[in-house]
């Protein structure tokens, strides 16, 4: 655990609701696909780089399919 989480512990055990008068929270997930990656490669890694499973072709560029208003199934 981090240094931060036990000054977090005493809010979070409290089981306190939060108020109209409380500020609002955000949460940016910038970076959180670099934390996926990292993972895959540990896992990869783990596996002892056998390569195993399918492998996934390349994807192709292709033009956008935009869907109409009367679409049945827009995409």
């Amino acid at each position: 655990m981090g240094q931060g989480d036990a000054a977090l512990r005493p809010y979070i055990a409290s089981g306190r609701r939060r108020s109209g008068a409380d500020d609002v929270s955000l949460f940016k997930a910038m970076g959180m696909g670099i934390s996926d990656l990292a993972l895959g490669h540990g896992a990869a890694e783990a596996g002892g780089g056998a390569r195993r499973g399918p492998r996934n072709p390349q994807p192709k560029k292709m033009k956008p399919r935009l869907a109409t208003a009367r679409a049945k199934n827009p995409v």
